[in-house]
């Protein structure tokens, strides 16, 4: 399994062959030896192969040196077989049928050779091989002779395996191809081919292989008794364009009318043409008088000359004009040579991007669908559907009178009428995961500003594509008959049955998933498997392919054990793998080069005042609702940000023929410049931090012992409650003030897009969360129930439940703690808040039980270690409100030292202060003790810590400490935990199995 693709990647025989690419007519001057390569499947092909040689004119210096390669398919025999006709003891391989048939093919050239001076027949061979492999021969060949051509003759069969071959040949080939058909009834034997040449035409639009079919053509020119036809069809907006391939064809054109400046056998035309029906015409005049016909292959199907003919193609690898050239129904007495320089792409390097990136577009969709949270629309307020509405009709009706005003005065040369519409459709549609994407990217999902942008996002993008559906079904019912627009909407209705079909087959798989338990691999693959069948069908009833998996994901509860697991197996795959290839290949179809200047222009300006309405429709409606000029500038800023869905619509326009090239440059790096300057300005004015700065003064010290103690309790697991209890425990509240508590329970977001936040007294939002989650927040909110009635004095105010990332879980906290007017919020000890209160992180030492119902833990022995600085003050005005439970000891430690008592600076005044009122408070209490220790350095203010360890258990200390103060220089060296502080690391990091917690303050 691991070997076969590795052999196939490092043996691919068609990588020898890039470096002879090169090797075409056009590289090979006309005065020069002509290499030519004729490929003969069968005897009939001889005829048509040898009247195209007798065209081809040699030269005095040059000749045209033939080789001639007989192909015939492997049949009973295992090995490959490659045979030089020269070498007679080699023709034994072939069987005596096949022997006979190759005696005839080589004598037919050979005849040639006698006949025609200046022709030389270098070689003859013949190949038995499988057709999968027939063009290994025909490239080796070409390769190891070094042609400039290789002629293959076309079969019309559609089961002919000729075909397969030909476009082998045509992706992998070392030199110029050229596709020969002929429509002339020539004779089944191969003695009575010449045919002389008379009248030549060579059909000129443009490009790499209509360069190499003119070349060629001045050639045949050579020979006086031929006349030759140059017909080049224009058109006013090909004319206009001055990209590098239109400059190349002009220098070309322009070569060729001085070599035939005194020829008479020789004509050049140049016919105007309004559109692809005047193209086909005027070609299907010319082969009535014309008995050889050159053109190239591949040509620029969205050029006014030939849009809307590639609907039409039979025969996609003859190209557009080659295909209307041989499915001609005019009986006529030609035949046709289609040229082709090289492919355009090369086999394989697109085409499995392209699959990765259509796998990763559809699985992306569904889990787009499965994020979108429908209840935040329900349960929106008003300013909601008011600005929602604004953003969704106001830039439509204004794009489209811009777009309809341009359209009229822009000049029909630039080709920008269906561009203009496409751009101006897009401009109005809106993405819900590219605002949450934005939000997540600048760390507000659950702000209130996030939360309101995703709410009218999902109300915005839903309008825009219901608007969508409606114009789309408009179109079908003017345009179908009848019957058939009956029969694809019963197809539509199907799915959407199978959609409601699909809800009750995930409910019944999360009833059956244990709790905790993940969900079962056969129910994943389910899941993933009706994703792609819904969007396989989609595409097969007329839809996008992506509405079936959006739609799926839609219906799977947000937030569930479903949700939860599919993400987990297939979102790190699509996003580090299928997304890139999708970002490559939508980055592969930019190309900044061929950019005029006006169209830039114009649709720049399209843009920005596409961009501009967009803002206006957003603020307005936001000061009408009394939302801040601030947050009402963000929020129009946010909801224009483009992302991944915006990209990949664009990069789905521009294949389907919607954009062209230059258009689809300017929309995506115009839509990559308004994000990329859009996101720092949102940043810069909407830190939520910002908010917060005037409540930074709500600390305990503040806060004075007699008054109401207010404290946020923050829980991440069911083990950080017990060690929480027996903090709170110890927190003495006073006959004037009650300890005031609010829980928050913190869960990290997962399967969903919207952050939440709970209140847990109101039952109906308990519905929001998943039933796991449901039942952890019932136990935690229980045991602080229970710890409220056995402790008098303590109030608990509210519990929250808030499901939110990692990276912006302290905005809940902010937001709680400014709202509610928090002195402490107590964290455990997993990492730090942006703080606006005083903060506590509590680690603990002991082992508590993992059932907390019954956790209550007196603390006896409290310590305090002050070393100076508002978070030590803040932890001795805590601990000397500890200090009113008469059955607790508390000891105060005042580390010192000869340099920093010297130090008359403002905060040792303030320190001092504090120290003198708890000496005041010493003298009438028994329960209070404070020490001075006087260190001489760190090791010693490390060794003193430890012996404090031994004796006490619970030690409060503050966080910041000036490092280069002598009580602690050189301990910031082996600090493993910045944000605890010296002193608290020092404690956290202890090796000494003590029975002790741990609080570190933080003004």
């Amino acid at each position: 399994m691991l070997s076969t693709p590795v052999v196939k990647r490092i043996c691919d025989p068609s990588s020898r062959y890039a470096a002879y690419r090169r090797r075409t007519i056009q590289n090979a001057a006309v005065q020069k030896e002509l290499r030519i390569l004729a490929c003969v499947y069968n005897q009939e092909n001889v005829p048509s192969i040898l009247n195209l040689l007798a065209a081809t004119h040699p030269t005095k210096d040059g000749s045209v040196c033939i080789y001639v390669l007989e192909l015939v398919e492997l049949v009973g025999r295992a090995a490959s077989v490659l045979v030089e006709h020269d070498k007679q003891q080699k023709n034994k391989q072939l069987t005596r049928s096949h022997s006979r048939v190759s005696e005839k093919i080589t004598s037919a050239f050979n005849k040639f050779e006698h006949r025609n001076q200046g022709f030389t027949i270098e070689q003859s061979y013949t190949a038995v091989s499988p057709f999968t492999s027939m063009h290994n021969d025909v490239c080796e060949i070409a390769m190891n002779k070094r042609t400039n051509l290789v002629i293959i003759p076309f079969s019309k069969l559609a089961e002919d395996p000729v075909r397969g071959v030909n476009l082998s040949i045509l992706h992998k080939a070392p030199c110029a191809v050229g596709i020969l058909f002929d429509h002339i009834n020539v004779p089944k034997s191969v003695n009575h081919v010449f045919r002389k040449r008379h009248n030549v035409a060579v059909i000129f639009i443009g490009g790499p292989d209509d360069r190499e079919a003119l070349t060629y053509s001045m050639r045949i020119a050579l020979e006086r008794h031929l006349k030759l036809s140059v017909i080049r069809f224009t058109h006013s907006e090909v004319r206009a364009n001055t990209t590098r391939e239109s400059k190349k064809d002009d220098n070309l054109i322009e070569e060729f009318q001085k070599k035939i400046t005194n020829r008479r056998n020789i004509v050049y035309k140049e016919e105007e043409v309004t559109d692809c029906g005047d193209t086909a015409t005027k070609i299907r005049h010319m082969e009535e008088t014309h008995d050889f016909i050159l053109v190239g292959r591949q040509h620029d199907n969205n050029s006014p000359i030939l849009s809307g003919l590639d609907q039409w193609c039979v025969y996609k690898e003859l190209g557009v004009i080659g295909d209307l050239l041989v499915t001609s129904s005019v009986k006529g007495n030609y035949s046709v040579l289609i040229l082709i320089k090289k492919m355009l792409d090369k086999p394989g390097a697109n085409t499995c991007l392209q699959i990765a990136a259509s796998f990763g577009f559809l699985y992306f969709s569904f889990l787009v669908g499965a994020k979108i949270d429908m209840d935040m629309l329900l349960k929106a307020n008003k300013r909601t559907y008011i600005v929602g509405f604004s953003n969704f009709i106001i830039p439509l009706v204004f794009n489209t009178i811009v777009c309809t005003v341009m359209r009229t005065k822009v000049h029909k040369d630039l080709g920008l009428e269906i561009n203009l519409v496409t751009i101006a459709v897009i401009l109005s549609v809106h993405s819900f995961h590219d605002t949450a994407s934005a939000l997540d990217d600048l760390n507000l999902l659950n702000s209130e500003i996030g939360r309101l942008s995703l709410s009218i996002s999902i109300f915005t993008g839903l309008c825009s594509w219901l608007l969508i559906f409606v114009l789309f079904s408009y179109y079908e019912a003017a345009t179908m008959r009848p019957i058939a627009f009956i029969f694809t909407w019963v197809s539509r209705a199907l799915i959407m049955l199978f959609m409601f079909s699909v809800r009750p087959m995930l409910l019944w798989m999360i009833r059956t998933t244990p709790e905790g338990t993940t969900l079962k691999e056969t129910y994943v693959a389910v899941i993933l498997i009706s994703v792609m069948a819904s969007a396989f069908y989609s595409e097969a009833v007329g839809l996008h392919a992506f509405f079936g998996p959006v739609m799926i994901g839609m219906v799977v509860p947000v937030g569930s054990p479903i949700g939860e697991a599919v993400q987990k197996k297939i979102e790190c795959f699509i996003t580090m793998v299928l997304l890139p290839a999708a970002y490559l290949v939508a980055g592969s179809q930019v190309n900044v080069y061929d950019i005029q200047t006006n169209q830039f222009a114009i649709l720049e300006l399209l843009i920005f005042l596409a961009w501009a309405a967009k803002l206006a429709a957003i603020v307005l409606p936001c000061l009408y609702c009394s939302i801040p000029i601030q947050d009402a500038l963000s929020l129009g800023l946010i909801l224009q940000c483009d992302g991944t869905f915006n990209l990949l619509i664009l990069s789905r326009m521009h294949r389907a023929k919607y954009l062209d090239e230059k258009s689809y440059t300017i929309a995506v790096l115009t839509g990559a410049f308004i994000t990329m300057v859009s996101t720092p300005i949102v940043k810069r004015i909407s830190d939520p931090s910002k908010r917060l700065a005037e409540y930074r003064k709500l600390t305990i010290r503040n806060s004075t012992v007699k008054k109401e103690l207010r404290i946020l309790a923050c829980v991440y697991h069911q083990e950080n409650v017990p060690s929480i209890l027996n903090f709170l425990a110890a927190t003495h509240p006073t006959k004037d003030g009650s300890v005031c508590i609010y829980v928050l329970q913190l869960f990290e977001q997962v399967a969903r897009v919207a952050s939440l936040l709970v209140a847990h007294d109101k039952q109906q939002n308990k519905k929001q969360l998943t039933q796991s989650h449901s039942r952890v927040s019932e136990k935690i909110t229980s045991a602080f129930d229970k710890f409220e009635q056995r402790n008098p004095g303590f109030t608990i105010g509210q519990s929250y439940t808030a499901m939110s990332p990692f990276v912006g879980m302290h905005n809940n906290v902010c937001e709680i703690a400014m709202d509610k007017r928090i002195n402490l919020v107590i964290i455990p000890f997993v990492f730090c808040i942006k703080h606006l209160a005083a903060v506590g992180i509590l680690f603990d030492h002991i082992n508590v039980p993992k059932y907390f119902s019954d956790a209550s833990r007196k603390c006896r022995n409290v310590a305090m270690i002050f070393i100076g600085g508002p978070d030590d003050r803040e932890a001795l005005t805590y601990s000397m409100r500890i200090a009113d439970e008469p059955h607790l000891k508390l000891s105060v430690f005042r580390f010192t030292h000869s340099e920093v008592r010297s130090n008359n600076n403002r905060e040792t005044k303030r320190d001092n202060k504090l120290i003198k009122e708890l000496r005041e408070r010493v003298k009438n209490a028994t329960n209070i003790v404070y020490k001075e220790e006087e260190v001489t350095d760190c090791g010693d203010t490390a060794g003193k810590i430890r012996l404090m360890e031994e004796s006490h258990d619970f030690i409060l200390v503050g966080r910041q400490h000036d490092n280069n103060s002598p009580i602690l220089l050189g301990l910031d060296q082996w600090c493993v935990h910045k944000e605890l502080g010296v002193i608290g690391d020092l404690l956290v990091t202890s090796s000494f199995k003590g029975n002790y917690s741990v609080l570190i303050m933080k003004q």
